[in-house]
């Protein structure tokens, strides 16, 4: 009895230390993972091939790892093989090895500032990528041979640097798949062009391609879009829930495998908040009670409804009511629930669940990978070290020292769990090198009964 009492004591202690800091937003492409968190900071996992992840290195990463120490970012996501970001300033930052729109074709593994221009907004596919400007223009960078830069080109060879997409100034939301594009105006219409070979544009037509925005449809009520891969999602303005494009698994949810070349209603609720698709036949939704619904391919378990059931209707994702946002990459997918804890599910083969893992195996159900507020602590609340003993050095690659004698130590993951345990040390120092790159929260008693928790950063 007493060991739970002991137990529950630090679990609490844990987390009031870690409380107000939590992942905000969480952005995925592919097999990478990037996420902001309140403080202002990125944290990276997942799939470090092409030094996406911004670490230095081409390491993957099997649990959230904080990027930065700044804490004036605004928005970052991926492409296939590269991130960009934007600051509060409106500076645009990027890394990875292409679509940087530096004008430059070499690998960049750090954070850098591209250019001096300030920028809106940013948007990445997986081979495309636009900004918008402060005064509202739109441009485009990559690969626009099937028609992506809009401007009525499809040149062979990628723009390494950002060229305007026609002189409108009043778009409100794009949405970029790996071939075409969304963009939805401030008037409420939806408008799209590049790939159409499967109806992707929602336009009606089977022509295969179009190098200038499209409108689809003549309604000015449209809120929101997605587009990922070979298919498209929106919402109107009144929750009704909107699919076109590649049907073939079911992703379209209208209860059929038939390819549709306008925009179908799915069902007939008008209570749906938010959705995303994947690069993989499948798509997500959230509906305004707070429930996750998902459909689509689901041969290895992708949707997270814990079946190999192909859905070509939107099923419900367990029965939790309290979902806020989701973003999916190619296999898998990460969200955000309201009390701020993160939950991923799907494929892990490059450590994009998050969860300290690199499986190549498949997670069929949602698994919490940060608690509430977990072990993302700021170093400016007094509570968030006892100050009485120092450690060093942070982020960490081999030992840490301690400024005074150390008796027992424990080591938990960004998750919670215990992952080492030290007794008896009477040292200033440990060896950590076998721990995998992440974030970890040490939870230490001194010689003299000092007690410290802290947040460390394996690197």
């Amino acid at each position: 009895m007493r060991k739970k009492y002991i137990s529950l004591s630090l679990a609490v202690s844990l987390a009031n230390v870690f409380n107000g800091q939590c992942l905000k937003t969480v952005s995925t492409q592919f097999e990478s993972v990037a996420a902001i968190n309140s403080d202002g900071n990125i944290w990276v996992w997942g799939s470090n091939h092409y030094g996406e992840l911004g670490t230095g290195d081409y390491v993957n990463r099997a649990t959230p790892f904080q990027l930065t120490t700044s804490g004036d970012w605004k928005s970052v996501s991926h492409t296939y093989m590269s991130t960009l970001a934007l600051k509060n300033d409106g500076t645009r930052w990027g890394w990875g090895d292409a679509q940087l729109g530096n004008g430059s074709t070499f690998p960049v593994l750090l954070p850098v500032q591209i250019g001096t221009d300030h920028w809106k907004v940013l948007y990445t596919g997986l081979f495309t990528s636009y900004g918008v400007k402060v005064d509202g223009t739109l441009w485009v960078w990559g690969t626009g041979i099937e028609g992506q830069f809009g401007n009525g080109t499809m040149p062979v060879d990628p723009s390494l640097i950002p060229i305007q997409v026609g002189p409108d100034t009043d778009w409100k939301f794009l949405a970029v798949s790996s071939h075409h594009t969304l963009g939805l105006k401030n008037n409420g219409t939806l408008w799209s062009w590049g790939n159409n070979a499967v109806g992707q544009l929602g336009i009606g037509s089977s022509v295969s391609k179009f190098s200038t925005p499209q409108q689809v449809g003549t309604e000015s009520n449209w809120k929101t879009v997605s587009a990922k891969g070979f298919h498209s999602l929106a919402l109107k303005s009144d929750g009704s829930l909107w699919g076109w494009g590649m049907n073939e698994h079911g992703e379209l949810g209208d209860g059929t495998a038939v390819q549709r070349n306008s925009p179908v209603q799915i069902g007939n609720s008008y209570d749906w908040k938010s959705i995303t698709t994947t690069t993989r036949y499948r798509s997500f939704a959230i509906k305004n009670d707070g429930s996750l619904w998902g459909w689509g391919q689901n041969e290895n378990g992708e949707l997270g409804d814990g079946t190999t059931i192909q859905r070509n209707s939107p099923v419900q994702i367990g029965n939790s009511y309290d979902w806020k946002s989701i973003d999916c990459g190619a296999l898998h997918c990460v969200a955000i629930k309201q009390d701020n804890s993160v939950w991923s599910w799907g494929g892990n083969f490059s450590g994009e669940l998050g969860n300290g893992t690199i499986t190549g195996t498949y997670t069929q159900a949602p698994s919490m990978i940060l608690g509430s507020c977990s072990f993302l602590g700021n170093a400016e609340n007094e509570s968030f070290s006892t100050k009485k003993v120092k450690i060093y050095p942070n982020p960490v690659s081999e030992n840490i020292y301690f400024s005074k004698e150390i008796k027992s130590i424990k080591i938990y993951s960004g998750a919670g769990a215990l992952v080492k345990y030290f007794s008896d040390l009477n040292s200033n120092s440990i060896d950590i090198s076998a721990l995998q790159p992440g974030t970890y929260m040490i939870d230490a008693f001194t010689v003299d009964g000092n007690n410290l928790q802290e947040k460390i950063i394996k690197k």
